[in-house]
């Protein structure tokens, strides 16, 4: 767990699921429970083994980082992974000391011969309801959605989900869900 005076995220201890992403301001938490394969993070390869989580590691680790209060470092390995047994994926987690704002990396290692087709990260699944939803994106000069839930959903509610380059339309590596 790392906090700042605007911001508080949590792990849980077994695979590292995001568990609190707290407003401190409102109060919300904007982790919701996730389904049991899911996780902070999904890597999809090129072929053989299609798609790892953080629930395919045999091992996983959180600690803080050294010298910095607002900064949290998360390891996961031992992954059953032919032809890449050393493949270990770091995150870190860095929150601002001035304002509300989070910024996360991550780093996979040990890959090998295998072609990382997607990442995708961070995911925050089942973000709980809020009042007055918008969904902020930088495709181009900034979209803004004021019904974030129905346009995700799509026409038949399953679901829809929304990809842009980067670099190219997505003009920069940033989403805001307030």
């Amino acid at each position: 767990r790392v906090a700042s005076k605007h911001l508080l995220v949590g792990f849980d201890s077994g695979h590292g699921e995001l568990v609190e992403l707290i407003d401190l301001k409102s109060r919300h938490n904007h982790a919701g429970k996730a389904h049991e394969r899911a996780g902070l993070w999904e890597l999809e390869f090129a072929s053989g083994t299609n798609r790892l989580s953080p629930a395919d590691a045999k091992s996983f680790w959180c600690q803080s980082v050294a010298g910095d209060r607002q900064a949290l470092q998360l390891e996961w390995k031992d992954f059953e992974v032919s032809g890449a047994e050393g493949l270990r994926v770091r995150v870190l987690v860095r929150l601002d000391r001035a304002q509300p704002l989070s910024r996360w990396q991550i780093s996979v290692d040990g890959v090998q011969d295998l072609a990382i087709v997607q990442a995708r990260f961070p995911r925050v699944l089942n973000m709980p309801r809020q009042e007055n939803e918008f969904l902020a994106a930088p495709v181009w000069m900034g979209q803004q959605a004021a019904n974030p839930r129905q346009l995700l959903a799509g026409a038949q509610g399953r679901g829809r989900r929304y990809e842009w380059a980067y670099p190219g339309q997505l003009s920069l590596q940033c989403m805001a869900f307030y």
